[in-house]
């Protein structure tokens, strides 16, 4: 309607016709389908914008990818729009993968009017994929009408979703089978039923991914009917079923393993033995409150007492961010930080892994034992440098506490590696300002300033490392703000062998007296670094 309306409007005033440019632009601001391709309209059942897009797009010669377009009509059930498409020259092509997936979603009339009407045909795939989604009537059509058949993973994909009749049907008429892989998949969904036939019907065994899967889901009906028929294998499995139910929350089923397992397959496999370390790690207050409740009826180990937290638990929830954990264990004293070496642990685990929060807490809760660090230390800051955790960076250097903490070569080495261009900028300003006592600059415009001389963390490891991995910003950045790393060949013959092509040209331009074209052209033969090999022949 507003097409017509304003292609009115232009059409009975004077000279709008000879302006060609007016015309192309209207239409290009009215003409929606410009964002959709033929594949997309396909798919949503758009005929008529097919047959728009087909008219408005070139034509091309039929290529590999003009073929999804029927695919993807077949896929989703649009039988008018493959047949237009099956009737058009240049978009009559379609792969396997049509009746495929047109047999995954269901969609019979699609797989018989392929089957009738072209020649492509379909894979085992057809068959697999309709069994996973429950599609009888497409199974049985394929195993009457085609030869291509499927295979073991037909009955494993439906126990996985829970088709226990497109099961049952395979079991009668189909010779595949299934594989250890079904029980497992119908264990880890919950699928009681399904375990059941599978056992008692097919004889299939058990597996340990089965339990231990069932665990970590929570699937309390599904471990009840397999520790009843697999009672030897769910003993020697029972260290792996309480982790899973430990890291996954899941307090029902943990509360009957220790209620139904003996107390050898209770046993925690972790190094410190504590099952309150895994509940730790995993950020799982709710199974510590529980632990902590509970904790003198619990007869999980042979001395029939509850192995306590060690330190590890505080060090594996500061590297995972369950500053909640932290504070539980803290307020509850069930484990304490008293030596440096420990709080350093916990607090570069948190630093590692990124969770300021932890950090903050850390330094908060143990400020003591990080105030006997000496100030000469490197490891957390060195640590916040090579994750590449510029705002760790500045809360330590701003923290009363750590504040003359300092970072070594591994720090500039490490960002350089990793092409962490703005930890190095920070690196750069902060030894600055340090030295001189004054607030880190965090400034653009003080890029300008000269680095300060005798800086021993800044080498030529540095530029070698950043070229090594092909970091162009990096060794940009590095070749202007520090020259004294530009001393040596290594960090051109490293470009050269890497075949990082972009980098060893800048270095040839920026650093020449830093390049040998003999050397380089030794390294990237060395490398087969083809594109660079050429250019360093082109200049010798």
């Amino acid at each position: 309607m507003v097409l017509t309306a304003a292609r009115l409007v232009c059409t009975n005033r004077d000279g709008m016709s000879e302006l060609s440019h007016v015309w192309g632009a209207m239409n290009e601001y009215l003409d929606y389908s410009s964002g959709w391709t033929l594949e997309r309209a396909a798919a949503e059942g758009m005929k008529f914008l097919v047959q728009h897009l087909a008219l408005t797009t070139p034509k091309t010669p039929l290529e590999d990818s003009s073929s999804l377009v029927m695919d993807f009509a077949a896929c989703n059930g649009h039988l008018d729009i493959l047949t237009w498409l099956h009737n058009t020259e240049q978009l009559n092509g379609c792969s396997t993968r049509a009746m495929d997936d047109a047999a995954k979603n269901g969609h019979l009339p699609i797989v018989q009017w392929l089957h009738a009407n072209r020649s492509e045909g379909c894979t085992t795939k057809a068959m697999d994929y309709a069994a996973s989604s429950g599609h009888l009537p497409v199974v049985q059509w394929l195993h009457t009408n085609r030869a291509d058949g499927c295979t073991s993973r037909a009955m494993d994909l439906a126990a996985q979703n829970g088709q226990l009749h497109v099961l049952q049907w395979l079991n009668d008429n189909r010779s595949e089978g299934c594989t250890p892989s079904a029980v497992n998949y119908a264990a880890t969904e919950g699928h009681l039923h399904i375990v059941r036939w599978l056992c008692e019907v097919r004889k299939e065994e058990c597996t340990s991914s089965a339990m231990v899967n069932a665990a970590r889901g929570g699937h309390l009906y599904v471990l009840e009917y397999l520790g009843e028929h697999f009672p030897q294998l769910f003993e020697s499995v029972g260290p792996k079923m309480v982790h899973a139910a430990i890291a996954n929350g899941q307090a029902a089923v943990l509360t009957w393993l220790i209620a139904v397992l003996p107390v050898k397959s209770l046993k925690c496999e972790e190094a410190a033995g504590s099952w309150m370390d895994v509940a730790s790690e995993y950020g799982q207050v709710g199974i510590l409150k529980w632990f902590h409740d509970h904790a003198t009826a619990l007869p999980m180990s042979v001395d029939g007492h509850l192995p306590a937290c060690t330190v590890e638990a505080i060090e594996k929830a500061a590297r995972n961010g369950h500053s909640d954990v932290l504070m539980y264990l803290y307020e509850n004293e069930l484990v304490n930080l008293t030596v440096e070496s420990d709080a350093m642990n916990a607090l570069v685990a948190a630093v590692e892994g990124g969770h300021r929060n932890c950090v903050e807490w850390l330094v908060a809760n143990f400020r003591e034992l990080y105030e006997q660090s000496s100030p000469a230390s490197t490891i957390a800051m060195d640590a916040a440098a090579v994750a590449g955790h510029v705002d760790i960076l500045q809360y330590l250097r701003d923290e009363q506490t750590t504040r003359e903490w300092q970072t070594s070569s591994k720090a500039v080495n490490e960002a350089a590696r990793q092409g962490f261009v703005h930890v190095l900028r920070w690196l750069h300003f902060d030894r600055i300002n340090h030295v001189e006592d004054e607030e880190p600059v965090d400034n653009e415009s003080s890029e300008s300033e000269e680095p300060t001389t005798g800086d021993s963390r800044w080498t030529p490891m540095a530029l070698e490392l950043a070229a090594t991995n092909g970091h162009l910003p990096a060794v940009q950045w590095l070749t202007e703000h520090h020259r004294e790393v530009c001393n040596n060949f290594e960090a051109f013959n490293a470009a050269a062998y890497m075949d990082h092509l972009e980098i060893a040209h800048f270095l040839y331009d920026y650093v020449r007296a830093s390049c040998s074209v003999e050397q380089a052209l030794e390294h990237a033969e060395e490398g087969g670094a083809e594109d660079t090999l050429a250019w360093l022949e082109a200049l010798n």
